[in-house]
């Protein structure tokens, strides 16, 4: 059960502490960049790629994982017209997504 928004940020709207907190980091690091590079250097291989894989993090996003739901061929069709080729789309839903559409239309409900 989803309530309604009575306060707060709207939607979409940044959170500024967290705003403020990037650029402040991302100043630091800019700061300390020299320095940075001859850490990493003192590092060994296997040091330095762990490093850099831990810094990423921060920098690059991690992908997500998104779940479509279609439970009638109209939303099978708005969902090609937003993504592409159909064969595309069915391919990323579910097992249990693709069963439940294919045995709606053998029945002839949705």
């Amino acid at each position: 059960m989803t309530r309604e928004k009575t306060g707060g940020r709207s939607k979409g709207t940044p959170n500024k502490v967290t705003q403020d907190v990037r650029e402040l980091f991302s100043e630091l690091i800019q700061g300390n960049i020299s320095q940075i590079h001859k850490d990493l250097a003192l590092l060994d291989s296997y040091q330095r790629i762990n490093a850099l894989i831990k810094i990423a993090q921060f920098i690059i996003p991690k992908p997500t994982e998104n779940h479509l739901s279609i439970n009638s061929p109209e939303d099978f069709q708005k969902v090609v017209f937003e993504f592409g080729n159909p064969v595309d789309v069915w391919n990323t839903l579910p097992k249990e997504e693709r069963l439940k559409i294919f045995d709606n239309e053998t029945r002839g409900s949705y």
